[in-house]
């Protein structure tokens, strides 16, 4: 295994690696693995994201979510919130987006967080990407072009509402006049980051579409 993905086109990168390692671990040992890995993974960090989102979209069913529902809503809510969402504010968006209970959400969120823990970033309470190509991978995916119209009723109504109303009241702090709920949807800013996956340098995140 490790000698096929050393030699495989994006071994280059140590991100890439890290996730296509993780995965390694999911699907276990298949005779082309070569193969896969370009088939599944490309050949760069985002590819690679892209491959892990599929999958955990076609994984069975832990939670009384389907994976085809919660994985798109969850991961398309953090691409659309600049600065990270909490888990209240998580469970109380798919809550109302999919007809569920909060302990439903809670338990499918925290599923799917906890998979991918190492790519994550949790920062005064909120969740978020740690890494750029991962952002980037789940807003082209979910937000974006042709693709994105696939997933586009998990991205509608209040999620994007709130997620708009927080990113404006994050970036003005004289917005900043309530305690953070899932109801009113304020955040209070702080010094959140995503890794370059080029250049490991931490920056302010940038989550508009370009």
């Amino acid at each position: 295994h490790i000698q096929t993905l050393i030699q495989s086109e994006g071994a280059k990168n140590p991100l890439f690696l890290k996730v296509v390692l993780s995965e390694l671990r999911v699907f276990g040992s298949f005779s082309q693995l070569g193969a896969k890995i370009r088939t599944e993974f490309g050949d760069s960090p985002k590819s690679a994201f892209w491959g892990v989102l599929r999958r955990l979209e076609s994984d069975p069913a832990h939670s009384p979510l389907a994976p085809t529902k919660a994985v798109p809503l969850l991961f398309g809510l953090l691409a659309h919130a600049r600065y990270g969402l909490s888990a209240a504010e998580l469970c109380g968006i798919f809550s109302h987006e999919l007809g569920v209970t909060k302990e439903q959400a809670k338990d499918a969120i925290e599923l799917y967080l906890r998979q991918m823990k190492p790519f994550m970033a949790r920062r005064e309470g909120r969740y978020d990407f740690f890494y750029e190509s991962f952002g980037i991978a789940s807003r082209e995916r979910y937000t974006e072009g042709d693709v994105g119209n696939t997933h586009e009723s998990s991205l509608t109504g209040r999620g994007t509402k709130f997620c708009a109303r927080q990113n404006q009241k994050t970036e003005n702090p004289s917005l900043h006049i309530q305690p953070s709920t899932p109801d009113s949807g304020d955040v209070a800013a702080d010094n959140d980051f995503l890794v370059n996956d080029s250049d490991g340098q931490a920056h302010r995140p940038d989550r508009k579409s370009t």
